[in-house]
C-alpha cells in the first residue's frame, strides 16, 4: 500500500518519517503542496500509484491537489487538527462551507472538543491519534512552582496573553515564562519573562525546573504542547477537558482554579505527577498509536 501525505508540513514530514521507519511493509510519501512548486509536481507523480492520500488538515476551501485526487478517483482522508476545525465552522457560518472533499473523504480528528465541533458541521470524524511522546523519566521535584507557556510570534493574543497578564497582575510572587514570543508591542508585569524562539533542549530545561505549564489559546486542537508537559509530570491548566490536566472554562473562574492549582503544587512540594507520566506511557506509546493508524488508514 502506498500512501501520500500532504497538508501541514509540521506534522506531515514528521509522521511521514516515523511511518517510514515503523512500518516496512508499506510505502510513505510526504508532499509539501501548500508551500513547495516542485512539491506540486511531485505529488501529481506519486498521486498515480497511490493506494490512499492523507492530508494532515482538513480542507473546506478550495484545494487544487485534492481536485486532482478526485479527478483519479483515490482514496481520501482528511486528519483535522484545529485551526482548520475553525476555519470550517467559520466559513459554515459565513455559508461558504465546501463540502466537496469533506464529503468525498473519510474524516478523523483527534480531540473529542474537536470532534462535537465537528460534528455540529454534520462531519463525522471518528478520533484517531497519531501523535506520541516518550514519557520523562526524571521523578525529581521541579525547583519552582513558576510557570511555562508558549504564545506564538504575532499571534499572542490568539494564544491567551491577556489572560497570562490577568494571572501575572494577580500572582506577582509568580514567574511566568513564555517562550515562542518576544512580546513585542505588549505591557506587561516584570513577572513574565519573554524568551522568543529556543531550540527543544531549553524548553524541557523550563519544563524541568518551573512545575505549571499553562495554555489557555482561543481555539486549541490536540495540543503537543500540552502532551509534552503531561508526559513530564507538570501541572497543566488547559481551557479544554483532559484526564490529566486541570481544565478552566472561560476567564471568569481563572483566576481562582490559578490559585488552587498552584496552592495543590505547593502542597506536593513540588513534585512530579507520576501518575500522569503512568497515563503518558500507556496513551501515548509510539508502538501502539502507529499500528492503530495504520489499520484505520488501510481500513478507509
Amino acid at each position: 500500500m502506498k500512501i501520500v501525505f500532504t497538508g501541514l508540513p509540521h506534522f506531515g514530514k514528521k509522521l511521514v518519517a516515523e511511518l517510514r521507519d515503523f512500518d516496512k511493509k508499506n510505502t510513505y510519501v510526504f508532499c509539501n503542496t501548500y508551500y513547495s512548486k516542485s512539491d506540486r509536481f511531485k505529488f501529481i507523480f506519486h498521486l498515480l500509484t497511490a493506494d490512499r492520500v492523507v492530508s494532515i488538515n482538513g480542507v473546506s476551501l478550495k484545494s487544487g491537489s485534492l481536485d486532482y485526487v478526485i479527478k483519479r478517483k483515490k482514496k481520501l482522508i482528511l486528519q483535522w487538527q484545529g485551526t482548520d476545525v475553525l476555519t470550517a465552522m467559520n466559513n459554515a457560518n459565513g455559508r461558504a462551507l465546501n463540502r466537496t472533499y469533506i464529503d468525498y473523504a473519510k474524516s478523523f480528528t483527534d480531540a473529542e472538543w474537536l470532534k462535537d465541533e465537528l460534528k455540529s458541521l454534520n462531519i463525522d470524524a471518528p478520533i484517531l491519534h497519531f501523535k506520541h511522546l516518550t514519557p520523562s523519566e526524571n521523578v525529581s521535584a521541579f525547583q519552582t512552582a513558576d510557570v511555562v507557556s508558549y504564545l506564538s510570534e504575532g499571534k499572542e493574543k490568539f494564544y491567551g496573553i491577556e489572560q497570562l497578564i490577568d494571572l501575572a497582575t494577580a500572582f506577582p510572587q509568580t514567574k511566568f515564562h513564555i517562550i515562542g514570543s518576544k512580546g513585542i508591542g505588549f505591557s506587561v508585569p516584570e513577572n513574565i519573562i519573554f524568551y522568543g524562539w529556543v531550540p527543544a533542549k531549553k524548553v524541557k530545561e523550563l519544563m524541568n525546573q518551573h512545575a505549571i505549564f499553562v495554555r489557555l489559546t482561543e481555539h486549541d486542537g490536540y495540543s503537543v504542547s500540552v502532551l509534552e508537559a503531561i508526559a513530564n509530570g507538570n501541572y497543566v491548566l488547559w481551557n479544554h477537558p483532559h484526564p490529566c490536566v486541570v481544565a478552566v472554562k472561560g476567564h471568569d473562574n481563572l483566576l481562582p482554579v490559578f490559585a488552587t492549582l498552584s496552592q495543590n503544587v505547593n502542597i506536593a512540594r513540588r513534585s512530579r505527577q507520576t501518575e500522569h507520566i503512568a497515563w503518558a506511557k500507556t496513551n501515548l506509546n509510539k508502538e501502539t498509536i502507529l499500528m492503530k493508524y495504520i489499520d484505520a488508514i488501510a481500513s478507509v
